[in-house]
């Protein structure tokens, strides 16, 4: 978990989830950086990216589609399309009220 100055950007160096990434940002100067760091690895580690200003959730799309990962729904990615308890609740025997 750093902020380096690649060029004229500043670049996030960390784990989200457990593989080192780099991701560019917007950011005009280093404690600008170092806050939207610290917005991006507390939305990752919650999973909710609802709080995210504007150059923090510019900075998890990037990181997302850079890793080839499906965006969450709150970053503007598609919601699931089925409800789990469709799926689900074949599973459920009512006689016995137990999932097998």
């Amino acid at each position: 978990m750093s902020v380096k100055k690649r060029g004229s950007s500043y670049c996030l160096t960390f784990r989200p989830f457990g593989k080192l990434v780099y991701v560019k940002t917007a950011a005009q100067s280093k404690m600008e950086a170092k806050r939207i760091e610290m917005a991006v690895l507390t939305a990752c580690k919650a999973g909710d990216y609802r709080s995210l200003d504007a150059a923090g959730r510019e900075v998890c799309i990037r990181l997302f589609e850079n890793q080839g990962l499906q965006l969450p729904p709150d970053l503007g990615g598609k919601a699931p399309t089925k409800d789990l308890t469709s799926r689900v609740s074949h599973f459920f025997d009512s006689r016995r009220g137990y999932f097998f």
